[in-house]
C-alpha cells in the first residue's frame, strides 16, 4: 500500500526591488481587443521562485531606444533603432535578466528594466551572467 501524502499550495513569491531575476520567455501576444499592447509571459528560472510565471503588459508603440519596450527587445539581442521592424515572435524561448521595483499605485513589484542574459548551452550559473550579475 503506497502512503498517501499531501501538499500545501503557496501564494506566489513577490520579487524584491533592485534584484536581478533570470527568466525565460514563454509566449508572447498582441492584447486583447483595440489595446495597443503585447502580453508577454515570462517564467522564473531560479529557485526559489523557479517556474513562477509573470505577465507583463508592454506598448506596442515604441518610440526611442529608452522605451521599455525598447528596452525589453534590446535585451533579447534585437536591434532596436528609429525605423526597426521587429518581429516579437522571434524572442520566445531566450533568456533575459528582469529587475522590478514597487508600483507606486499598488506597492505590488512590476518590472522597470530588462537586460540581456549570454544564452546558454547547459544549466551553468557562472556562463548566464554576461554584464549582468545574478542574485538568486
Amino acid at each position: 500500500m503506497v502512503k498517501e501524502w499531501e501538499l500545501t499550495v503557496q501564494p506566489p513569491l513577490k520579487e524584491k526591488p533592485g534584484v536581478v531575476y533570470p527568466m525565460r520567455i514563454l509566449q508572447i501576444e498582441k492584447g486583447p481587443g483595440k489595446d495597443k499592447t503585447m502580453v508577454v509571459t515570462l517564467q522564473h528560472r531560479k529557485q526559489p521562485y523557479l517556474g513562477q510565471l509573470r505577465h507583463l503588459h508592454l506598448p506596442v508603440t515604441i518610440r526611442g531606444s529608452d522605451h521599455p519596450t525598447a528596452q525589453f527587445f534590446a535585451a533579447c539581442g534585437m536591434d532596436v533603432h528609429v525605423n526597426a521592424k521587429l518581429r516579437p515572435q522571434r524572442v520566445i524561448g531566450r533568456a533575459i535578466a528582469v529587475i522590478f521595483a514597487p508600483n507606486l499605485d499598488t506597492g505590488e513589484p512590476e518590472p522597470v528594466m530588462f537586460t540581456p542574459l549570454k544564452q546558454e548551452t547547459h544549466h551553468d550559473e557562472r556562463s548566464e551572467s554576461q554584464s549582468t550579475t545574478v542574485v538568486s
